[in-house]
């Protein structure tokens, strides 16, 4: 018997990923990105901080978030799932150096949408919360995209 997209993924399900913010890490992912300063590219919250220096772009932190919730995706069966809607809020910067735990939670399935609800938590090693925000996941019913 086949399961429906509701029956899946339960309520609570979680999928973690851990990462230390490295300088080498960040100027690969500016190089593949055509971004060639990406250290002085910080956000408006990081510039307010009294430490402006050696903080991870919001850029590089949102490539983080995405592969973390592509993990959680790819434990759907074939032909796997997309992220339909993506919601950020950056609490701190992100010093280079900085151990993340990116935990991403499936809050509810909502039938009417088709859509996985997800929420996504970013926080140090120290458990100091980086970013907050929350995802859209939909499966998909077929590999190619309607026209």
């Amino acid at each position: 018997m086949e399961r429906t997209h509701h029956t899946l993924f339960p309520d609570g399900f979680r999928h973690e990923v851990q990462k230390t913010v490295t300088a080498r890490d960040i100027y690969l992912w500016a190089a593949l990105i055509g971004d060639r300063a990406p250290v002085s590219r910080v956000s408006a919250f990081a510039q307010q901080a009294t430490i402006v220096h050696h903080i991870a772009p919001d850029a590089y932190l949102t490539s983080l978030v995405v592969v973390s919730a592509a993990g959680l995706a790819a434990r759907l069966p074939p032909p796997g799932a997309i992220m339909t809607t993506l919601r950020m809020h950056f609490a701190a910067p992100v010093l280079v150096g900085t151990t993340l735990s990116v935990v991403v939670t499936v809050a509810t399935w909502d039938s009417v949408t088709g859509l996985y609800w997800l929420d996504i938590r970013m926080t140090g090693a120290d458990g100091a919360l980086a970013m907050v925000g929350a995802a859209g996941l939909r499966p998909r019913t077929s590999l190619l995209a309607a026209v």
